[in-house]
Formats: structure tokens, C-alpha cells, sequence
């Protein structure tokens, strides 16, 4: 779930881009590794 913050490097805007991201991404890491 933290992928998206590091790629970010934890920016203000990367904070909730990342959020947004994480979890889209986070989703389909999920779904392409099961």
C-alpha cells in the first residue's frame, strides 16, 4: 500500500495522489499476483 507514497517521494500533492493510486494500484498488484 506504500508503492504509491514512495514513487511520490511524499510530496504534499503525492500524499493524496498517492492515496488515490496506492490503492488503485495496491488493487491491481493484488489481482494480477493472486
Amino acid at each position: 500500500m506504500g508503492a504509491g507514497k514512495m514513487r511520490l517521494g511524499g510530496d504534499e500533492a503525492g500524499k493524496q495522489a498517492g492515496r488515490k493510486a496506492g490503492r488503485a494500484a495496491a488493487m491491481v498488484v493484488v489481482v494480477q499476483v493472486r
